[in-house]
């Protein structure tokens, strides 16, 4: 998946919260990895400040023109996110797709799992999750 040759790429902040949405997570270890190999290749290691977000990151991607004409490759590339923080379980996006020239925001919910008698490193969510653009 190696779209830097093409000098092609998006941007991607992921911002964290709490499960209904009330409050921003600090602290939550954000890890994006390239999507479609064996335990992909991790690309970035994050950590989100007071808001909840990580810094943006640029990311390859393929052309736009890709998706001009059928049967061209994909018009966007794929990673996965996945979001972890003591005291909650482990959230895991699987696919997320970034297109070349776009800034996306990833949204996670991150769940509590204190007093559940969960495991904190569950994975709560492996859907891909269409990023905010």
């Amino acid at each position: 998946m190696d779209h830097q040759n093409e000098g092609c790429a998006g941007s991607l902040r992921v911002t964290v919260r709490s499960a209904n949405g009330a409050f921003p997570v600090a602290g939550a270890t954000v890890v994006i990895t390239e999507d479609g190999t064996e335990g992909g290749a991790v690309l970035y290691t994050l950590t989100t400040g007071e808001d909840g977000s990580t810094p943006t990151v640029v990311l390859s991607a393929p052309p736009r023109e890709n998706s001009l004409q059928p049967g061209h490759p994909a018009p966007c590339a794929r990673y996965n996110i996945e979001v972890r923080r003591h005291g909650y379980g482990t959230v895991t996006n699987l696919g997320v797709p970034i297109f070349e020239g776009v800034v996306s925001t990833q949204p996670v919910l991150l769940i509590p799992v204190g007093g559940s008698g969960r495991r904190g490193d569950e994975v709560l969510e492996t859907a891909p999750t269409p990023p905010l653009t």
